[in-house]
């Protein structure tokens, strides 16, 4: 745990950088965010995995009722795991570019 004097010593250099080089500061804290969002996402997929492995071996023994509440959890974690992460596409079209389909226009 750090002390309340390098917590304020970090803040000043947080604020210095931010203000020399702002573009850097941005990029930085992209990159923080976004390995976070990749471990959250990577959490919610364990917790289907385990609750859909965990719903199987519930049926394969006869507990139909835990078997079907395990998968009601899968289902409801992936949903919410859609919903906050939703699929992005790699690759589209800009929408001005996109040719009509059976016109002579070649692709851009």
């Amino acid at each position: 745990m750090l002390s309340r004097w390098e917590r304020q010593s970090l803040q000043e250099i947080e604020q210095h950088l931010q203000a020399e080089d702002p573009r850097l500061a941005v990029m930085l804290e992209r990159a923080k965010s976004a390995r976070t969002r990749r471990w959250l996402r990577r959490g919610y997929d364990a917790v289907v995995v385990l609750a859909v492995l965990l719903a199987g071996l519930c049926l394969a023994l006869g507990e139909v009722g835990s078997g079907f509440a395990a998968g009601a959890v899968a289902v409801l974690v992936f949903h919410w795991r859609r919903r906050r992460f939703p699929l992005r596409r790699r690759w589209a079209w800009p929408s001005d570019t996109r040719p009509v389909p059976g016109s002579d226009e070649s692709f851009p």
